[in-house]
Parts: C-alpha cells; structure tokens; sequence
C-alpha cells in the first residue's frame, strides 16, 4: 500500500474542511481589501459582478461543508473541484479589479500550495497549470482600475510581466518541493502505521506463544495416559483378535507417538537461532520433507507435488518455523473437505514460489479478507481456532515472504506463497 492509499476517511474531510476554512478567511480578505481600495484609495470598482462573485462562492462553500458532513467522506478529486473553483472564482475577481496590477493576483499562490501538500502528482500538477494559464490569460483581458504612473508605461508593463513570470518559477517549485515534503510525510505515516501494526501482530505472537507453552505442559499428562491404555489395549487378546481393531489401535499409537514428538520438539526448539533449527539441504528435499512429515499427520488425503527449479537446488537453513507454516497451510487445505491437494513449488536463485490449491468447498470473499490477516475460523465454534494461516502469513512475514489467498480453478482455494531465499540461503 501507498503513503496516499492508506489516508483515512476522517483524514480526507479534515483536509476538505481545512480548505473551506482557507477559501472563508480568503474571501474576508478580499472584501476587506475592495472596501479599503474604494474608501480609502477612491478607486472606482465595478460592485455588482464582485459581489455576485464573492455571494456565490460563499454560497457554494456552505454547500460543499453541508455536503461533507453528510458524506462524511472526500476523496482527492473532491478536493481538486474545489480548489478548481477557487482558481475560478479568483480569476474573475482579478478580472474586474485591475487584472496583474492588483497586489491579490500573488493569491493564485494558495491553491498551488494546497495541492502541493495534500494530492498526489497527477492532481497538483494540473491545477498548478490551470493557474498560470488563468494567470496568464488575465495579462491580456481584464478591467482596468489603476491607469500606470505617468511617464512610467514600460516600465510599469515590465514589472508586471516580471510578476507573471515569478509567479510561473514559484508555482513550479511548490509543486515540486512542497509535493516532495507532503509525500516525504505521507510515507512516514504510512510507515509509522505499519510499525503500529506489526507491534500488535508482535504482541499477539508473544501471547500465543505463551499460550502454546502452557497448553504443551498440560498436554503432555494425558497423551501419556493415552499411551499406556493404547499399549495395554494392544497387548490385550480379547479386544486384538478383530484385525481392523488392531490397525486401529497401531494407527492411534502412531498418531499419539506423533503427538508427543512435536511436543518434544516444540520444548527443544523454543528460543533457539535458525542456525541451531536446521540443517542445510538442497530446496526439493526440504520440501519433500514437509510433505512426507504432512502425509504422516494426514494420512488419508490425496497429496501431489511437483517441483519446479533449476538442479542442483540452491541448499538452505531451514528454520522449523518455516516448515510449521507450510504445514499449517496444507493442513488448512485438508480442512476444507477437501479430497485433492496439489503443491507445485519453483525456485530460483533468490526465491521460492510455492502453490498450494485445493478443490473443496472455497471461500467466500468475507473469509477471505481475513483468513490470514487476523485470527479467524470459517469452521463452527470449538472446531477450530483459526490460529493456522494467522501464524503462517505472519512467520513467512518474519523472512521477507507473502501469502495471498484467492479461489481456485478447481473450485476450491488457493494459496500462493513468495519467499525471498537470501536470508535462508546455506552460503
């Protein structure tokens, strides 16, 4: 996402409002200096076309303020509407009050400005345009107020040409300069916003993993006790004559052994470095391991793999989380009664692009949008917690990877994976 596209709703109507408010103190000034250039000066102006002007555009701002506290919304284009309208109603202002002799012309300065610092490019640079051309049209049509100096014609034009063209020089460097400053803050907020939301995702991670220690410990006392009854039920003739029971209870003992081997595994690798986690091999094997490790969890689902890449694989330190995540997204594929699953991995030097589709039931878009950036389940409450995709997204975060999530061409989902291998690379 971009420094622009992450601007809130309540930022963008500020923003509208602010303007508003410029265009009402712009409007009082102008009244204030016409007041004083007749009663002061005895400068004879055409009152009835400047009234009009400054009546419509105060109408026109309570208008667009009525209609931003009912939206309660604004986007950039509303805002270059409205400053399009300021350059116009400024213009005709300067048109019926001298032209470039009157001192307000420097105005055209403040719509520049505020497109500088708040649109992107492609809208600043335009009304920025608009201006020099209203600027420069007013040169040859106006009314005039002011005669020239006597005796001081040429160099009364000179000097106003000499207006005109600074104008132009300081209508560019606004854009440009005050463009560069106003997106230079832009991304910063867009970093600072990041960094709020990976403390909260961090935060998240450490309750979770305190949470995963606890409910180690106390898993390991009835995997236990489920250990013994298995092996007393096995050596037990009566209930072993049946054959299918006795693949049962061999099936049951494996799946608790399993159980008790991740268990172990989580109390040996926790706050160890990846370099103590794993061993290099070449990238197909690695994945060829998670795959044989995922069968081993889930035996009765269809599995095919293929790999993509050039041989020999580049080999790499795999971190156990990496591999957690992996399987934390094959086992949600399975959950998804789903009878196929297909993973085709491609590598290359510097990354690793792996697919893993399904063709169960799909997503729908809500889900979609949230499975993996929060936690959250689509399956029925106490089924499951909806941790999966969370830590998974969040792990391959950790190394400078992403997960997209969209629908299949089978029917069901997909979940695309881009890893950059540097950081994992054995060399």
């Amino acid at each position: 996402m971009t420094a622009s596209q992450v601007q809130s709703p309540a930022f963008l109507q500020r923003r509208l409002q602010y303007l508003l408010l410029l265009r009402l103190l712009a409007v009082a000034a102008q009244l204030v200096a016409l007041l004083l250039m007749a009663g002061l000066f005895g400068i004879n102006l055409p009152w009835l076309p400047l009234v009009l002007i400054l009546a419509g555009l105060l109408g026109y701002t309570g208008l667009a303020w009525q209609h931003a506290r009912e939206t309660n919304a604004s986007s950039d284009a509303a805002i270059f509407r409205q400053l399009l309208v300021d350059i116009v109603a400024l213009s005709a202002l300067v048109y019926y009050s001298g032209g470039p002799a009157n001192p307000f012309i420097a105005l055209f300065l403040l719509p520049i400005t505020f497109a500088a610092a708040s649109l992107r490019p492609r809208h600043a640079w335009p009304l920025a345009g608009l201006a020099v051309l209203a600027y420069t049209l007013l040169m040859f049509f106006h009314r005039p107020v002011l005669a020239p100096h006597h005796g001081h014609g040429e160099n009364f034009a000179l000097h106003l040409w000499g207006m005109w063209y600074g104008f132009i020089i300081s209508a560019a460097l606004l854009v440009y300069f005050v463009g560069r400053i106003g997106h230079a803050l832009r991304e910063r907020d867009r970093q600072l916003a990041i960094a709020r939301e990976n403390a909260l995702r961090a935060d998240q991670l450490i309750a979770l993993g305190t949470l995963a220690t606890g409910t180690a410990h106390e898993l390991g006392t009835p995997l236990s006790t489920m250990a013994v009854v298995v092996a007393d039920m096995e050596t037990d003739p009566v209930r072993n004559h049946d054959p299918e029971t006795r693949d049962n209870l061999h099936c049951l003992r494996e799946q608790i052994d399993r159980c008790k081997q991740v268990l172990a595994r989580l109390a040996s690798d926790a706050g160890q470095l990846q370099a103590d986690t794993g061993q290099a091999q070449p990238v197909d094997d690695y994945l060829a391991g998670v795959v044989d490790e995922w069968r081993a969890l889930r035996p009765g689902i269809e599995l095919h793999s293929r790999w993509l890449g050039r041989r020999p694989a580049p080999r790499l330190l795999a971190d156990r989380t990496l591999t957690q995540a992996l399987l934390n997204v094959l086992n949600n594929a399975a959950d998804a009664d789903a009878g196929h699953i297909r993973l085709v991995a491609c590598w290359s030097g510097e990354r690793l692009l792996v697919r893993i589709s399904d063709d169960g039931s799909g997503l729908p878009a809500a889900a979609r949008a949230r499975l993996g950036a929060e936690p959250y389940s689509s399956k029925a409450a106490g089924d499951g917690l909806g941790l999966g995709l969370f830590l998974a997204r969040t792990t391959l975060q950790r190394f400078g990877g992403r997960l997209e999530i969209d629908d299949s061409t089978s029917g069901g989902a997909r979940v695309d994976i881009d890893l950059p291998l540097r950081a994992l690379l054995a060399e």
